[in-house]
């Protein structure tokens, strides 16, 4: 289970209304709506951070992080920030947004609601 922080609810009010369209006397079939995350999802994910540092007796703590690019391009990433960037590349599959119900089916016989199967991703 995600943690709370993790997940969203999402409001289900406009598959009501769709499937309400069906709800009506003299309608017998199936509804199907789709679930589909938009890309515009991810730009409201919320970071932040929490930084803690250790010290070790006989580090040079007053060395600034910036001390390597006194000596070299200071526009080039260094071999850290490389490592780090290869590593988060590695895991970036690990950065999704997923909505589990992709597809909602709704079986109505003359306008009443008989079934509701939920189609979910698999991993």
């Amino acid at each position: 289970m995600l943690a709370v922080g993790s997940q969203v609810e999402v409001s289900i009010e406009q598959v009501e209304r769709e499937l309400e369209k069906c709800a009506v006397p003299g309608f017998t079939g199936s509804m199907v709506v789709y679930l589909r995350l938009k890309p515009e999802a991810a730009l409201t994910v919320w970071f932040s951070t929490e930084q803690t540092e250790v010290k070790r007796n006989g580090s040079n703590g007053n060395r600034s992080p910036e001390f390597s690019r006194v000596f070299g391009d200071p526009n080039q990433p260094t071999d850290r920030q490389l490592k780090v960037r290869q590593w988060l590349s590695q895991e970036k599959h690990r950065f999704r947004l997923v909505v589990t119900v992709t597809k909602v089916i709704a079986d109505f016989k003359n306008g009443e609601l008989c079934d509701m199967k939920f189609v979910s991703v698999s991993e």
